[in-house]
Formats: C-alpha cells, sequence, structure tokens
C-alpha cells in the first residue's frame, strides 16, 4: 500500500471513530429523557466507528437491563469494557465483528477502537452519575417541600436517597430494620427472613444491632433491595423512629468502617483521614 493510500486510509478511520463519539454524545447530552430510551439510541450508533461497521453490533448492559443494536449477536470476535461509576462497576459496553475480519492489534481491533470504546464506556460513565444526581435533586426537592408536613412518609424520600447514593449501606441497614423487626416479635419480619436465608434460625434473631455484613445474605436479596423491611417497619412503627433507627445505623456502621482502618497497623496516614472525615460526614 502507498503511503498516501495509507494516510487516507487512517483519516477515514479517525473520521468515523469522531462522527461515531459525536452521534452518542449527542444523544448522551439529552438529559430531560428517560435513560432508557436514551441507551436504546446510542447502540445503535456505536457500531459506524469500527473499521468495518457494516458488520459491527453492541450491546450496553447497566445493572439490570441491556440494550442490543439490531442484528446483534454474539460472537468470538469481541470488544468489552466496564462501565463504572465513582469507581464501582456497574455495566458493560461490547462490541463484536458478526463475521471473522484480519488480525489486527488487539484480534480484529485497532488499538484506536480500543481507545474509542473505552472513551465511550467513560463518556456513559459521566451520564449514568448525572442521571442518579438528577434522580437525588428530585427526591431532596420532595424532601424539602414535606418538610413540617406529618402527614406525608418522608421516610420513604430519606430511604430512596440511601439506596441512590451508597447501595451497599442501603442494603446492609435494610438488613437491620429487618432484624430489629424480629427482635420485637414482628411475625411478618420472621416470615421475610426465613425467605432470605436458607439458614435462619429464629432463636438466634439478634436485637437489630448486630452488623450482619451483606455475604450473610443466602437466598432472595431482592426483599433487601426492593427496601420491604421498611415497608414493613412502617405497619408497625412511625415514620419518625424509622428515620430515627436509619441515623443510628448509618452512624453506628461509619464508626465500624473508622474502627476497622484504625485496627489496620498496614492503613496510611491518608486512610485514616479519609476515614475519619467519613465518619464525621455520618
Amino acid at each position: 500500500m502507498k503511503p498516501t493510500e495509507k494516510l487516507l486510509g487512517d483519516l477515514k478511520e479517525r473520521a468515523k471513530e469522531l462522527n461515531c463519539l459525536y452521534e452518542v454524545e449527542k444523544r448522551l447530552n439529552q438529559g430531560d429523557r428517560p435513560l432508557a430510551e436514551v441507551m436504546a439510541e446510542v447502540v445503535e450508533v456505536i457500531g459506524q466507528g469500527w473499521q468495518f461497521p457494516e458488520i459491527c453490533v453492541a450491546s450496553i448492559t447497566i445493572e439490570d437491563r441491556t440494550w442490543e443494536s439490531r442484528g446483534f449477536e454474539e460472537t468470538p470476535c469481541a470488544l468489552t469494557t466496564d462501565i463504572q461509576v465513582q469507581d464501582e462497576v456497574v455495566g458493560k459496553l461490547r462490541v463484536y465483528y458478526t463475521r471473522k475480519c484480519p488480525d489486527e492489534d488487539e484480534g480484529p481491533f485497532l488499538k484506536e477502537e480500543v481507545r474509542l470504546i473505552e472513551s465511550l464506556a467513560d463518556r456513559m460513565s459521566h451520564y449514568i452519575l448525572f442521571k442518579k444526581v438528577q434522580k437525588m435533586g428530585r427526591k431532596w426537592s420532595q424532601l424539602d417541600e414535606m418538610e413540617g408536613d406529618a402527614s406525608n412518609p418522608n421516610w420513604q424520600v430519606v430511604i430512596d436517597l440511601l439506596r441512590e447514593t451508597d447501595d451497599s449501606l442501603f442494603l446492609r441497614i435494610s438488613r437491620k430494620m429487618l432484624n430489629f423487626l424480629c427482635s420485637i416479635g414482628i411475625a411478618d419480619a420472621q416470615a421475610m427472613l426465613r425467605d432470605i436465608d436458607l439458614d435462619y434460625d429464629p432463636l438466634e434473631t439478634g436485637t437489630g444491632e448486630v452488623n450482619t455484613p451483606v455475604s450473610a445474605f443466602t437466598t432472595d436479596r431482592s426483599l433487601l433491595e426492593t427496601g420491604k423491611p421498611f415497608e414493613l417497619a412502617a405497619r408497625y412503627i412511625s415514620g419518625d423512629e424509622i428515620i430515627f433507627y436509619v441515623q443510628k445505623w448509618i452512624q453506628g456502621d461509619k464508626a465500624s468502617s473508622f474502627l476497622n482502618v484504625l485496627d489496620n497497623p498496614r492503613s496510611t496516614l491518608s486512610e485514616v483521614q479519609d476515614a475519619l472525615r467519613r465518619f464525621q460526614l455520618a
């Protein structure tokens, strides 16, 4: 291949990549539209950025939702990268060629295409974070509107905010609420715990103060993820009591994390300072 022809070929590939980024960006900038609608369109334009767009398909997975481009087919010719939000993997972006292609830098893909898929995943992570913050903003507005109105169940907004900001902590606090309800003799709570833990023993149910780790969930974690313990609690205790216990357990959880850092002889000064800062903000 002549140098001029190679240069023109490289420029055409860069033009395709830039156009792909532009088309994806144009859709991600429509912040008022539902995430599902936006991702359904984004997945259709990704393939045009690759060397062989006519046989390129893509899929986007975010949490429990997946979007696939027209004619999608999984093949061995795949390029995959994680979608991360605040250092947590929330999904995957995958690109496939539906037919075998010549080997390049990484299988059939160019090194520029590896950078492209990483750039797309990074842009999606920013978009997902924006949607989370947008949703949280609406929740905070609801909380402000309900301030001083005892008739409104504002504990629900508090729980929703907890779920949006720290999913792992939400699961732990949800489990603590279930343990607490069991400890005060709520039969429905004991039945719910039995659905969650195959090895459930009502005689060993704690007082609600025991910090049960997420790894102890042995069966249907969805009951905790959907906040069912809080809905059950609302039938037996007041909204103010729910908020009181949630605040108390969050503080205890943060204190436990801080003590774990202090007890670890390998913890650096910056890690101790960071843990102390999080504890003070709890």
